[in-house]
């Protein structure tokens, strides 16, 4: 019995080194600081996320995503039906592609049951290459300078500028004041032809084997995190039970089978750091500069464009290529203030310019939450929940029932069911907006909200 405890406490704690895979992802540090870092995995969900790519595609089927010419995020998020339900986060596309490439280099052996351990699997190791880029960009600047006019009234000064149709005016016959460089468009951008991929060195190797089936990683042991050491000082006091029954072990692990064993971002930590760039962004007054910003993004894009804008969430929005120049050359860096700002323009599409509404307030950002109860493929019932800001509802709110598992939701245990897969088990069941809710579903019982503004099936997204 001691060696069946022994072996669950590596099986549930031993963890993949965060440095055996590229990138980070949202996290906090031990400060409950906002930070880019990697998440833990236990080997054993590691493993079971690889046995799951294996179980429900072919090995072909894996070659072709791992071969396929799109974005590393997109393929994450295409593989993300499974990676989720072993803990991997959304935005984890170097781990996501740790566990591909397990999955086709083990394939036979998972397949036939010779490998039924992470100890047992080949890992890739992870290369460092360097690439030689060309960027072709336009850049734009403000020349400031001085002409020199005679004129009766300044009315005449401002008609003889505005119809200049001999180019009497123009800046290089003038002399300068200042130069002020705005933005550039980015024309083109690849591998430099004639180049080549100069590897400079593995970030993290294996040990070298004759035998394919029996390599296996060098790997450091992690801490374990808190979650880990609760179950270990359980397990452990076990030990030095007499009357140790399985059933006292597997209690055990009934009792943390719903507490996840990786690293989960902190969401109400991350919700309140949200909350408090929300609170600032709706009491800042509209700039010059922003006017100006808004002014400019009127001016390059066309109405369908500023509609996709609106629809964004405000965090794509900063990695939007179509205005990241924009809101670089204009210092504009909060994300949050960025959507306010384009769905002010939307409010008045009718204007090119926005002086007027300097020192007036943006439109208001709201935290817009929905909840969804499902059926989940670990034979437990829960409850999810997703929000993000916005300022329209219907666009907000569009974004999340359209995106809802993207978004990182929540999650709460109800119940265990044993149950496998329960296709088409999903409802809505409450919508709320600054922490007020606005909707529910009559099944929850009592007298429920109901508020055919807010009801997602109403929504024309």
């Amino acid at each position: 019995m001691k060696d069946l405890i022994k072996n669950i406490l590596l099986e549930q704690t031993e963890t993949v080194p965060s440095e055996s895979w590229p990138g980070k992802s949202n996290g906090r540090d031990p400060k409950g600081e906002h930070v880019w870092n990697k998440q833990s995995i236990t080997k054993s969900m590691f493993f079971k996320g690889v046995k799951l790519m294996v179980r429900y595609n072919s090995e072909n089927e894996l070659i072709g995503v791992s071969e396929t010419d799109q974005n590393i995020y997109d393929r994450a998020e295409q593989l993300d039906k499974f990676t989720k339900l072993v803990g991997v986060r959304t935005n984890s596309e170097g781990l996501t592609s740790k566990i591909l490439y397990a999955a086709i280099d083990n394939y036979e052996g998972i397949k036939n049951g010779s490998k039924t351990s992470y100890n047992q699997l080949y890992l890739r190791p992870l290369r460092r290459f360097e690439v030689e880029m060309f960027e072709d960009v336009n850049e734009y600047k403000t020349v400031y300078y001085t002409v020199t006019l005679d004129a009766f009234a300044e009315v005449d000064i401002n008609n003889m500028i505005n119809h200049d149709d001999d180019g009497e005016f123009h800046q290089y016959d003038w002399p300068h004041i200042d130069v002020e460089t705005h933005e550039y468009d980015l024309q083109d951008r690849g591998i430099r032809d004639g180049s080549s991929l100069n590897q400079k060195g593995f970030v993290y190797t294996h040990t070298n084997s004759s035998n394919y089936d029996n390599e296996q990683i060098t790997e450091s042991k992690l801490k374990a995190g808190p979650e880990e050491n609760d179950i270990i000082s359980e397990l452990e006091e076990l030990l030095g039970n007499k009357e140790l029954t399985e059933k006292n072990v597997r209690n055990i692990l009934t009792k943390y089978k719903t507490k996840p064993l990786t690293e989960q971002l902190l969401k109400e930590q991350t919700i309140s750091s949200e909350a408090e760039q929300a609170a600032i962004s709706n009491q800042q007054h509209i700039t010059i500069v922003e006017a100006k910003f808004m002014a400019n993004i009127k001016k390059r894009f066309d109405s369908s464009t500023i509609a996709k804008l609106v629809e964004m969430a405000h965090y794509d929005l900063s990695d939007n290529q179509e205005i990241k120049p924009l809101t670089n050359a204009f210092g504009i860096t909060n994300q949050m203030r960025t959507s306010q700002l384009i769905n002010l323009i939307w409010d008045n599409m009718d204007l090119d310019e926005f002086s007027s509404f300097v020192g007036e307030l943006a439109p208001k950002l709201q935290y817009i939450e929905i909840t969804q109860e499902y059926a989940e493929v670990t034979e437990g019932r829960y409850v999810a929940s997703t929000g993000s800001w916005g300022v329209d509802y219907e666009n907000t709110a569009c974004q999340l029932k359209n995106d809802f598992w993207n978004y990182d939701p929540d999650l709460e245990h109800i119940r265990d069911d044993s149950h496998d897969i329960v296709q088409g088990s999903e409802r809505w069941v409450e919508i709320s907006i600054d922490g007020n809710t606005v909707w529910e579903d009559e099944g929850n019982g009592g007298m429920p909200i109901i508020d055919n503004e807010y009801n997602l099936d109403n929504l024309s997204c």
